[in-house]
């Protein structure tokens, strides 16, 4: 291994996390605990206090550039999960498991123990968070092909958690922070912004305490700064905070006046970008107009430019 393990303090969800958004939340036990039960039958239901983070810098001595997005060890237990969250399908994904099971294995047994018939190996289980809009269909283990009888032997096992079997909606109204993030997160990767609003107001209803709050707000403030500045996205988490689900009118308004803003700042590409990706959704090009402040004139240019693509 590049580096040896050691146990972290919990780390919050804070600072950028525009492009690691899911590892972020996961990074709270509280959030990952209440996921992690809601998605898999343990034995024993996870709770926060029980969950120790492993160094996250954990990199495989074959794979340099890769790392595994989390990993916790449960206490008291010889239990370790490793979580790898993916938002595109990973054909690998066996052998990568098999790598980092063996990896692990080689830090965490004990060398001298291991001889004795009573030792009681490391569990190590890997999880793969996948967020993409396509269905998981990368196989599940590396199977050894059967030349002996009454024996089956698979490899690189793992689970996989496929939200793209859950709606917006359904995500939404899950208990936990990591599901609304997951729909937060579908928006951002297709610059959708003009109906972030909603989506916001939506997910305020069912936010629990302070600390769902601020995951929220984390990612709020993280995945708008490419057309709002940090100073405007503080005035929009305070209407939020305000409102908790008021008139939508009053979010929306914001937004499109911080959007303005931003264009007169200098972000016209973004706001661009952004009638782009309406257009592509088929949007009204009155509310592309609302929603972006782009001249009428413009959306329709750029509505012809596309079908020449």
């Amino acid at each position: 291994m590049k580096q040896k393990m050691h146990i972290t303090k919990e780390a919050k969800p804070k600072g950028n996390i525009h492009d690691t958004a899911i590892r972020g939340v996961l990074m709270n036990k509280t959030a990952l605990a209440i996921f992690l039960n809601q998605e898999i039958n343990f034995k024993e239901k996870i709770i926060p206090q029980e969950i120790e983070y492993i160094n996250t810098r954990f990199v495989t001595s074959k794979q340099k550039d890769r790392e595994s997005d989390v990993i916790i060890k449960l206490k008291e237990h010889k239990i370790f999960i490793i979580i790898e969250h993916q938002s595109l399908i990973d054909y690998s994904m066996p052998y990568r498991t098999e790598e980092y099971t063996f990896e692990m294995l080689r830090q965490l047994v004990d060398k001298e123990k291991m001889h004795n018939k009573s030792y009681e190996y490391p569990s190590i289980i890997t999880i793969v968070l996948y967020t993409g809009t396509r269905r998981w269909n990368a196989k599940m283990s590396i199977e050894i092909k059967d030349c002996i009888k009454d024996f089956k032997n698979k490899i690189g096992k793992h689970i996989v958690i496929d939200t793209s079997y859950y709606s917006d909606d359904d995500l939404i109204k899950r208990e936990g922070t990591v599901s609304k993030v997951i729909v937060l997160d579908r928006l951002n990767k297709r610059k959708i912004i003009y109906n972030m609003n909603e989506i916001i107001l939506e997910i305020y209803k069912t936010l629990k305490n302070a600390e769902e709050k601020e995951i929220i707000e984390n990612y709020i403030r993280s995945s708008l700064t490419e057309l709002i500045n940090n100073e405007q996205l503080d005035e929009v988490i305070k209407k939020i905070n305000k409102d908790e689900g008021g008139e939508n009118s009053m979010l929306r308004q914001t937004i499109i006046e911080m959007i303005e803003d931003g264009k007169r700042e200098g972000s016209e590409s973004g706001i661009t970008q952004v009638a782009i990706n309406m257009l592509k959704e088929k949007c009204d090009k009155k509310m592309i107009q609302k929603c972006t402040g782009l001249s009428y004139a413009k959306i329709a240019k750029l509505e012809k430019s596309l079908q020449h693509v």
